[in-house]
């Protein structure tokens, strides 16, 4: 059984023949952006373990990306699957309600940690989709048109989060980007600066979050109009300020 068994290899080389067939009609077809470095075409996988087209069965480190955490083939999600399937595939949530969404939505109400007594749900085809979701709420609900993120971070492909993912490699030639990203430094403990006590490292990580405030934000923007009296504009939790002026403006010479 699949499932229990341990990693064997009984091809000469890898990829096998069979797999290297398929990866070369893939690259044929498919673009180089995602492009896989692990000479491995699956056929099935049961738990934690895969068997490749040749026979071959490897240990499966990756999980899907966090998609397999509970493994391949589960029969109580193969068997979820089947019913759903005998059914119907899709139904556009927008267009027609289906009880599995609200179910699953309860569900994840009780168990999100979030405060609150009343969560709400929606879901996404990806995570740079939660994402761009994530921000366009958070700006809609706090009128701030800013969002700050940390270095190592990654939020994904398109093109806001590639503006807010760390690693450029991946934005070389995209540009231009959009604006209102500041980007602070993560509190990785593990990597504090050479020579820095364990106890003020707290202290280093969140100055660098004020740092983003003090330095990085929109200035105090000073404009002169025909304004009677003083006003103040937000701007992402800074302050335009409209200065006091008389109501005519000096004319030039």
């Amino acid at each position: 059984m699949l499932r229990t068994d341990l990693p064997e290899i009984i091809t000469e080389t890898l990829p096998g023949p069979k797999a290297q067939a398929i990866i070369d009609r893939r690259e044929a077809v498919n673009p180089s952006a995602i492009k896989c470095v692990y000479p491995v075409v699956i056929e099935k996988g049961e738990g934690a373990m895969i068997q490749d087209v040749d026979g071959n069965k490897f240990l499966d480190w990756i999980g899907g990306v966090g998609v397999l955490n509970i493994g391949f083939s589960q029969p109580e999600v193969v068997e979820a699957v089947k019913a759903q399937a005998e059914k119907y595939f899709h139904g556009m949530y927008n267009v027609v309600t289906h009880e599995g969404y609200v179910a699953l939505s309860e569900k994840l109400t009780q168990i999100a940690p979030v405060k609150g007594d009343k969560k709400k749900v929606f879901f996404a085809n990806s995570g740079a989709e939660a994402d761009e979701n994530a921000v366009k709420i958070a700006k809609a609900f706090t009128k701030r048109p800013n969002i700050i993120v940390f270095s190592g971070a990654f939020h994904g492909r398109t093109l806001m989060t590639m503006s807010m993912t760390s690693k450029k490699a991946y934005a070389v030639g995209m540009g231009p980007f959009p604006d209102g990203v500041y980007r602070a430094q993560f509190p990785y403990y593990y990597r504090n600066p050479e020579g820095m006590p364990q106890e003020a490292a707290l202290d280093y990580y969140l100055n660098s979050i004020k740092d983003v405030f003090e330095q990085c934000g929109p200035c105090l923007l000073y404009t002169s109009d025909a304004a009677d009296e003083e006003d103040s504009v937000d701007l992402g939790g800074r302050r335009s300020i409209k200065k006091k002026t008389t109501n005519k403006k000096k004319k030039k010479r």
